[in-house]
């Protein structure tokens, strides 16, 4: 019988990605009767390094005959799996993501920096499998679906805009110098419940770039029926996440994982055009979000993750 070795931190919390990890284990082991899988939970208290197999953020199927090995990565910065002290990257068959990986980078790092420990397969675009991202834990899954059918019996929406969020680099320069009466930035944090509870009252919601592009606020906005306002975003979704249909983009305004620089003016101008538009277009706005809530059930959810994971793993290229 064939045999594979499957990598993941056993779900000790109410963390999305640990409980979906756990059941993509369950669903490989159901669906391939004809492979054994030796289950290795890397646990709690292991190590959490994100450049190695014990990642919390990364889940790893191997074949321990030939090292064939794939990725199912929620990581902020996917260049580092391909580090070859660290990661056998000559054998990596498959890596599921959208987390992080912005092509921008990887052709940088390829083409100019030469780093002597990363490699770069010739084959990228047959083991890059574009994916789907995630809200940030399951009780926060609960709340939006409440927040959402509040939001859908709701008439009149405030003009408000609130940012919540660590402040830093264009983020802190927004919050210094963005005058607008409608718009708040704040590091404050306030309990989820409360967060989603404060957004759906207002007619739009606004999401600045951090470690990565993606990241769970969009995708618990999106549940929400947010339209949100955010940079144009260079990464890729196993289903095409549009600008201006299923978030309002306020344009190329750089970003640090491709190696650009942020022009803070640039950015802070575009986010005060797209906010005056925004009385005169309040239908489009709310049509945006219905529209951003379509994709959330149709690809965030942890139902539709595991449907998705399911078509898109390549368990053959492993033998």
């Amino acid at each position: 019988m064939k045999c594979l070795e499957v990598y993941y931190e056993f779900p000790h919390s109410p963390w999305f990605l640990n409980h979906y990890f756990h059941h993509v284990c369950n669903l490989l082991v159901e669906k391939n009767t004809d492979i054994k899988f030796d289950i290795v939970n890397v646990g709690q208290c292991s190590p959490r390094d994100p450049n190695t197999i014990n990642s919390a953020h990364i889940m790893t199927i191997r074949n321990p005959e030939n090292k064939k090995y794939i990725l199912i990565s929620f990581w902020d910065k996917n260049s580092i799996l391909f580090n070859c002290k660290v990661w056998d990257t000559e054998n990596m068959v498959q890596l599921i993501t959208s987390s992080g990986f912005n092509i921008k980078e990887f052709y940088f790092n390829k083409l100019h920096l030469r780093n002597v420990d990363m490699y770069y397969p010739d084959n990228i675009d047959e083991i890059y499998t574009p994916f789907t991202y995630n809200v940030y834990s399951t009780r926060i899954a609960e709340f939006i679906e409440n927040c959402y059918e509040q939001r859908k019996n709701t008439s009149a929406f405030d003009d408000k805009i609130i940012f919540r969020g660590a402040m830093y680099n264009e983020r802190a320069f927004l919050k210094d110098n963005l005058v607008l009466d409608n718009v708040l930035l704040s590091e404050q944090r306030i309990d989820d419940s409360l967060y989603l509870e404060e957004q759906i009252k207002n007619i739009c919601s606004l999401s600045l770039n951090g470690a990565a592009e993606i990241c769970n606020r969009d995708i618990e906005l999106f549940g929400l029926g947010m339209p949100v306002l955010r940079n144009k975003l260079n990464v890729q979704f196993h289903n095409e996440l549009k600008p201006d249909y299923h978030y309002i983009s306020i344009g190329e305004c750089g970003f640090r994982e491709s190696f650009t620089q942020v022009n803070y003016g640039d950015l802070m101008s575009s986010i005060i055009n797209r906010v005056n538009e925004i009385p005169s277009k309040r239908d489009y706005y709310l049509s945006v979000g219905d529209n951003a809530r379509k994709w959330y059930t149709e690809n965030c959810t942890m139902d539709a993750m595991l449907k998705m994971i399911e078509k898109a793993l390549k368990l053959d290229k492993l033998f």
